[in-house]
């Protein structure tokens, strides 16, 4: 068999099989449309696996690399952190801001993971803006249990010495030098 009969085979049962699909969907449109959608649906979902797992490979990478706590006992200079979060009811309870960024929530690629029903898997953030000031932000959406300063809701707000912040029912103060 020459290379020219194994392409005109290969053409034959292209247009075989596209005359396949054509006479099915006149005759049962509706039965080849869901034979379609079970040969697509493993696939698509696959897809999703495949993007949900990246995803949080994402995440974890971008936790390692942006936020780090430390429990304060371990800290080498905590002049030079300036910052910590005081969790009530945790051991330890103190988590120093070593750098610019601190993930709370219940997910475990949470710098700080805080098992509560309440807490929601991403909940909140706390960061250091340019200006060194430090902010908290709500990550929980419109719909989530939010993030309250000294018992007002917030989306973003600028921390000072002596906040409490509340994450769902987990209450956590916020402590600085200089702040």
């Amino acid at each position: 068999m020459t290379f020219d009969d194994a392409l005109r085979m290969c053409q034959q049962a292209g247009g075989a099989l596209g005359q396949l699909l054509v006479d099915g969907f006149t005759t049962a449109p509706a039965l080849m449309s869901g034979l379609i959608a079970m040969m697509l649906v493993p696939a698509l979902a696959l897809g999703g696996v495949v993007v949900g797992f990246i995803a949080r490979r994402r995440a974890q990478q971008v936790t390692a690399t942006f936020a780090t706590a430390v429990p304060v006992e371990t800290a080498d200079n905590l002049a030079t952190s300036c910052a910590w979060i005081t969790i009530e009811g945790e051991t330890p309870p103190r988590r120093v801001m070593a750098r610019e960024m601190l993930s709370i929530g219940r997910q475990d690629d949470n710098v700080v993971q805080l098992e509560h029903a309440s807490v929601h898997r991403h909940h909140a953030l706390v960061h250091r803006a340019a200006d060194a000031r430090i902010f908290v932000r709500d990550l929980s959406g419109r719909g989530g249990n939010g993030v309250k300063v000294n018992g007002e809701r917030v989306w973003s707000r600028a921390l000072k010495n002596g906040d409490r912040i509340e994450v769902g029912a987990k209450v956590l103060t916020f402590e600085a030098l200089n702040a």
